[in-house]
């Protein structure tokens, strides 16, 4: 059984911030350095993920890790001592609301141990997330380098992109198609096929935020440039067929 695969390493959370508040930190940010002035938790995970056939053949299932905002003792050591579920998913995503969140070492390592996946957040939201996808697009080459080096460096399988401020205009649509799609292929050179993108369901082809709730004409382009879709919460069965 995968669920006794690892004992996790319950550390006392680091004083270092393990997550970037800003598109601008991750243009600084460095494997060898971080960020200047800033105590960032470096550590990196040495636990490869280990191969699961346990789900072969059936659709693969995707826990969103999302609880008390994250990086707490609730969210992270007490959640993980008690989380029994690793036969029934396959991939998980650390997902906090500040800018790029980095899975904790001991949510990776876990992970890996029990042969599932383990995913970063990159997100914007609310009014002043506008002025961050402008600085996401108008340096898109070097984001896609430093979220491809940030997953290198911590030795976590991916991204969940999740875009919830509006974009200017349909041309800065096209523009985030583009970033997401170099960030696939980005992250992928760097670190092995294995590594996955995912977009969150939340734009339409103007740039407005518009939860769809189902694969439509309008988020379809996603499946075309990154490695899944992930609905908004309101789907239905319906919906999905």
């Amino acid at each position: 059984e995968y669920g006794n695969a690892l004992t996790p390493r319950m550390t006392t959370a680091p004083k270092q911030r393990r997550y970037l508040h800003s598109v601008a930190e991750l243009l600084e940010w460095s494997p060898e350095s971080g960020i200047q002035d800033t105590e960032l938790d470096m550590r990196r995970s040495s636990v490869p993920l280990r191969q699961s056939n346990s789900r072969m053949g059936e659709g693969r299932v995707l826990h969103c890790h999302d609880l008390a905002g994250g990086y707490n003792p609730a969210a992270d050591a007490e959640y993980l001592r008690v989380f029994g579920s690793w036969g029934s998913i396959d991939e998980l995503c650390y997902f906090s609301h500040h800018r790029v969140s980095i899975p904790p070492v001991e949510w990776i390592e876990s992970c890996h141990a029990n042969g599932v996946a383990c995913f970063g957040t990159f997100i914007t939201e609310h009014d002043v997330g506008e002025a961050e996808n402008t600085a996401l697009l108008q340096n898109s080459l070097k984001c896609v380098l430093a979220l491809a080096s940030l997953l290198e460096h911590y030795g976590f399988d991916g991204w969940l992109v999740n875009i919830e401020s509006k974009l200017g205009s349909a041309v800065e649509f096209e523009e985030m198609v583009c970033f997401v799609r170099d960030l696939t292929s980005g992250c992928k050179r760097r670190c092995g096929q294995g590594a996955k993108v995912l977009m969150y369901d939340s734009l339409d082809r103007s740039g407005q935020i518009a939860w769809q709730d189902e694969l439509c004409v309008e988020n379809e382009v996603w499946l075309g440039v990154c490695d899944g879709l992930f609905l908004n919460y309101c789907w239905s069965n319906p919906g999905l067929k």
